[in-house]
């Protein structure tokens, strides 16, 4: 696909001001269906949005040495020929590496208040020797301190201050400089994964028996073990399967079929990536303007063929403990913290091409 064909794409998508406005201001579609599509699978759709172009559009990113959230920076490490990572305010941070923290919420009841039960910080690494896409879960239940409202899990910090506060959450504990935000609503998974013709995802028995059964999908399309291309039902109760293993299970089926949306957008044309791209854009939240959007536009349709990194979450970095939350004996599982911190920024800044 040619520059040009994607830049008029972006064009004639983005010449309807009232789909532009209400995309980019967080503003949900007047005739939006609520759902009971689930958080996860809603990240991987997420993801198919953000590739295409119109919200894989991080904010310019704060060079070392400027001004960020009214405190000066401090140059911790100067950059080298590889672009090695400084300090911004205590955190992380390097130009060529992207942080976009991806968020499937779980808004049922339609309030406006759910939990984000998919938390997946969605890296770009580009940096030459170093190219690739780098997908981050965070499990929902890490027990951590929320600014300004003590500990509580992860996935609380959306209901009690949105996305803004889930991105400082992310920052405070886990060290890493998080450059905007991406929302997801559960309605545009399925349309998605099947717009794209499915998506290839390596199943076991146990996870095609599951999806067999409850997907939805007749009995004409079932499943076997092995490389199979999910339709979007299918693909949904992958993503939410939880009678398989433990969390980290959990959180690497969300990575499988994200990398099974990367690879197909691989081969989108520019006339597919217009439409689909009109259809999905209603469903996303994000906090970056309308002219960065724009401007960047190219920015991940060119990153496209980068190959994909996943950092694990190992249960060697937390431990399952009963806390009292809100008065209540809750499950959670309590981080390392410094372990964790230095895992994550080992693997995001440190691992070159790895």
């Amino acid at each position: 696909m040619k520059t040009e064909d994607f830049i008029d794409a972006v064009n004639r998508i983005h010449a309807r001001e009232e789909l532009k406005d209400k995309v980019m201001s967080g503003k949900p579609s007047q005739n939006r269906r609520r759902s009971g599509f689930p958080a996860l699978a809603a990240c991987a759709a997420c993801l198919a949005v953000l590739i295409l172009g119109f919200t894989f559009v991080p904010k310019l990113l704060k060079p070392i040495g400027t001004v960020r959230n009214g405190e000066s920076s401090v140059n911790a490490a100067s950059p080298s020929s590889y672009a090695q990572p400084g300090l911004v305010n205590g955190l992380y941070h390097q130009d060529e590496v992207r942080n976009l923290l991806v968020l499937g919420v779980d808004d049922a009841g339609g309030d406006g208040a759910g939990r984000s039960d998919c938390i997946m910080l969605l890296s770009i690494d580009r940096r030459k020797g170093s190219e690739r896409w780098i997908l981050t879960p965070f499990p929902r239940d890490l027990y951590v301190e929320i600014p300004g409202n003590g500990k509580n899990k992860l996935n609380a910090a959306y209901q009690l201050g949105g996305a803004e506060l889930s991105v400082k959450t992310i920052e405070q504990n886990f060290k890493i400089d998080v450059d905007d935000y991406a929302v997801i609503d559960y309605s545009g998974f399925v349309k998605a994964v099947d717009s794209l013709g499915g998506i290839p995802v390596n199943v076991t028995a146990q996870e095609a028996d599951l999806v067999n059964r409850y997907s939805g999908e007749p009995a004409a399309r079932d499943i076997s073990a092995g490389d199979r291309t999910l339709s979007g039902r299918q693909a949904l109760y992958y993503s939410r399967i939880r009678q398989i293993g433990g969390e980290e299970s959990r959180l690497q089926r969300i990575q499988a079929a994200a990398a099974g949306i990367i690879s197909r957008l691989e081969s989108v044309d520019a006339h597919s990536l217009a439409s689909l791209t009109e259809k999905l854009l209603p469903f996303v939240k994000t906090g970056m303007n309308p002219e960065t959007a724009l401007k960047l536009g190219t920015d991940a349709y060119a990153c496209r063929s980068f190959p994909v990194g996943y950092f694990r979450p190992s249960e060697e970095l937390y431990t399952a403990q009963q806390v009292t939350i809100q008065q209540s004996n809750t499950a959670v599982l309590v981080p390392d913290l410094e372990k964790y911190q230095n895992s994550l920024i080992q693997y995001i800044y440190w691992n070159k091409g790895s």
